[in-house]
């Protein structure tokens, strides 16, 4: 992800740094970047708020802070057997570190002091290969724990990719963009 990272910032000739790093812990002095963005990261953290006081913490009076995140717990998929898919779906949520924290985006920049918050929310359609490697993990844990027999898995899936097939399948999660400003005035420079 780094080495994309670094070869999309080249091609673009924009002077940004791209730094692996502790979200919680960024090798940064107080002020002293001019922007961040996390996309699709405070969800796997297990303490994100602490990683957006981080940023709130790096970033520069006036600079803006943007994050996006999905929260796992919108997961919508049309399924005819609703019990198997709800316990899937709470699966998908409680395997993430903070699986619900799309909607926890407003008060973190707020519990950071930020300012100039805005929040919006749309809802991602996805497809069946891409709800597969989503899922996989779920599916494999509740097998495990036989809290789902495997043949009522077994008979989810073969539904379910009957209904792609068909062209009957549909399912998504809500993804939620939110910005901020670091309060006070830019400084010279």
């Amino acid at each position: 992800m780094l080495r994309e990272a670094r070869r999309r910032v080249g091609a673009s000739k924009v002077p940004v740094q791209v730094r692996a790093g502790d979200g919680a812990q960024l090798r940064a002095g107080t002020g002293s970047v001019d922007a961040c963005r996390a996309d699709t990261l405070l969800q796997h953290l297990t303490d994100p708020a602490a990683a957006i006081a981080e940023i709130a913490r790096v970033t520069r009076p006036g600079g803006r802070i943007a994050v996006l995140d999905f929260d796992q717990d919108s997961t919508v998929i049309d399924h005819p057997d609703t019990d198997t898919t709800t316990r899937l779906r709470a699966q998908l949520t409680q395997a993430a570190a903070c699986g619900r924290a799309g909607r926890s985006l407003r008060r973190w920049l707020a519990d950071a002091a930020l300012a100039e918050i805005t929040v919006r929310t749309r809802f991602v359609d996805t497809d069946f290969p891409l709800l597969q490697r989503l899922l996989a993990p779920a599916t494999a844990a509740l097998r495990a724990s036989g809290d789902v027999p495997a043949e009522t898995l077994d008979r989810w899936w073969a539904t379910l990719a009957e209904l792609w097939r068909s062209d009957r399948f549909y399912a998504g999660a809500c993804a939620v963009s939110a910005s901020a400003t670091v309060p006070g005035a830019p400084q010279a420079g």
